[in-house]
């Protein structure tokens, strides 16, 4: 399988698994962006349930820019309260101390561009995991791909997860639709066969 993905923060424990399976994984680097996506957002659980967190830009009509031109604001302090929340939020979890240095180390960068910035996020991602995805570029903007290509541009598909220890789960239940980091936090070096499991639980005859 192949894949198209947008660019994106943090992916999602199933976005992950999809690119785990894959045997080529294609960034679009020539799509305009779109707001309210895994281009600059991702989810963790707080006591409250799923919170979305997102990567603020510079002002502009992003809509009609290429991704690749996007940058990022730091006109406020958004790291810092990210890291905060992510503090608070995971603080508990089995392997909070053991992640968290090298993870806000790559979170507080001051990298202009959405997509650079994303990249390093991943990179410490895949060193975390001990994964091997080699994300390529794309070379020009295609509307459609053959039937070998999932697109993941619009929607990526969520299905039923297996259990695993989260920090709220006494108040909440467990909660699927969070990002990567909620597995890496709680699972650690259990996180790559975890997502191997769910990567062989992917229905292949899934619509998008």
């Amino acid at each position: 399988m192949k894949i198209i993905t947008p660019t994106f923060a943090i992916p999602g424990i199933h976005h992950m698994a999809l690119m785990l399976k894959s045997d080529e994984v294609y960034v679009e680097h020539h799509e305009h962006y779109q707001k309210r996506s895994c281009r600059n957002r991702f989810s963790i659980i707080d006591h409250q349930g799923l919170k979305s967190i997102s990567i603020p830009l510079k002002k502009g009509k992003h809509e009609q820019m290429p991704i690749s031109e996007v940058e990022i604001s730091y006109d406020s302090d958004w790291q810092y309260q990210v890291i905060k929340t992510i503090r608070t939020a995971y603080g508990k979890s089995a392997y909070f101390e053991f992640y968290y240095p090298g993870f806000e180390k790559v979170w507080n960068q001051k990298a202009d561009l959405l997509i650079e910035f994303n990249a390093s996020i991943f990179a410490w991602l895949q060193k975390s995991l001990k994964t091997k995805i080699n994300l390529q570029s794309t070379l020009s903007f295609e509307l459609n791909y053959d039937l070998e290509y999932l697109d993941l541009r619009g929607k990526i598909p969520q299905w039923q997860q297996d259990y695993f220890p989260q920090v709220f789960e006494d108040r909440l239940g467990f909660v699927q639709g969070a990002s990567i980091l909620d597995l890496v936090f709680c699972l650690g070096p259990e996180a790559s066969p975890y997502l191997r499991k769910i990567a062989e639980s992917f229905p292949e005859n899934t619509q998008i």
